[in-house]
């Protein structure tokens, strides 16, 4: 079965959307086939999203007794997720106020309340963007002072935990690896910014747009990269819509050198989770390459998790793969990772 008609994707974009899609749907799946679909959502990290898709079926199409007791508990736990999520995210964004600190949150609830069913996208960690080198020292030293003791990762950025809730500081709103790119991303941060929310700040549509793409890229290249993110990306662009300039989006991507590599990701949305290609900032790539990284998607899960057991080799061809889309960050992303373990090595010793 081709992947874009498989059941798993067709109950996923029925969650995703809230409505059946056009076509055929999964017709009377065994309990063994939906235990494999359930093991697939739990991979993707979108185990709420099936379900939700699972009740929009017609009833005859629907998981049996049997599976309706296990997804019911993913579900159950994934809203209990968010709730703890929401309540560290709520006071942290207390103390970064009260003390002066500018905060950004990327990605993570911020996006949430894109959803359908804002407490059915699966939690992660809550990422914290802290612009300009004395304000990032400055978050540092006052996590430092609660006690809390922060470790440093592959990327030279910090992460710590708080009531179960891993939050990691980072230097960079954006991963683009090639250094020569930086000042192009530092104009894209400096003319779109942030907006101010209720409880603390979000990049802008346009700036966020391309934080989501280049982060799924960066994944892509290094652990691998699951169908939640695409997710999240599919929402964001429909949430933005009319809200920016996709003339200005454009540009900007094309300046960073990523214009191909968007036109393949939309592809991807347009094809494998139903997106309406009129929302889309720039016109999906359909070609072999598509299917190609939807196939990659499927087999690495959420960052990661299934290729070992399935995608043994993946992530060097899909480096092989990607050098006609983004040479760039095909060459730079192993030689930063490389250098910030040097750095960090050396300052340890």
């Amino acid at each position: 079965m081709e992947l874009c008609n498989s059941p798993f994707l067709y109950v996923l974009r029925t969650g995703l959307w809230g409505v059946l899609p056009d076509g055929p749907g999964p017709v009377r799946l065994t309990q063994t086939d939906w235990a494999a679909l359930l093991e697939q959502a739990s991979a993707h990290a979108v185990d709420a999203l099936i379900s939700d898709g699972a009740g929009l079926l017609p009833p005859e199409e629907r998981p049996p007794f049997q599976i309706l007791a296990p997804l019911a508990m993913a579900v159950d736990a994934i809203e209990r997720g968010n709730k703890r999520v929401d309540a560290v995210l709520s006071s942290m964004a207390a103390f970064w106020d009260n003390k002066g600190v500018t905060a950004v949150l990327l990605k993570g609830q911020g996006l949430a309340r894109m959803y359908v069913k804002p407490e059915h996208r699966t939690p992660g960690d809550i990422d914290w963007y802290l612009p300009g080198n004395e304000n990032f020292r400055k978050a540092l030293s006052l996590v430092k002072a609660k006690g809390v003791s922060p470790e440093i990762d592959g990327d030279g950025d910090y992460h710590y935990t708080v009531n179960g809730v891993v939050v990691e500081h980072h230097r960079e709103w954006c991963d683009i690896s090639s250094p020569f790119k930086k000042r192009r991303i530092a104009a894209i941060e400096s003319k779109y910014g942030y907006l101010q929310g209720p409880d603390y700040m979000v990049p802008a549509p346009l700036t966020n747009l391309i934080q989501l793409n280049v982060h799924i890229l960066k994944h892509v290249l290094v652990m691998g990269v699951g169908w939640r993110q695409l997710c999240d990306l599919a929402l964001a662009t429909k949430h933005y819509s009319g809200q920016y300039s996709q003339q200005e989006y454009r540009q900007a991507v094309s300046k960073l050198g990523l214009m191909r590599w968007t036109k393949l990701l939309y592809g991807v949305l347009a094809k494998y989770l139903g997106m309406d290609c009129a929302l889309m900032p720039v016109a999906p790539l359909q070609s072999r390459d598509t299917d190609r990284l939807a196939e990659l998607i499927m087999g690495c899960g959420n960052f990661g998790r299934e290729s070992g057991k399935k995608m043994a080799g993946s992530y060097a061809s899909s480096a092989v793969m990607l050098c006609r889309y983004v040479p760039g960050e095909v060459i730079w992303r192993p030689l930063m990772l490389a250098w910030n373990r040097f750095v960090q090595l050396f300052s340890r010793k």
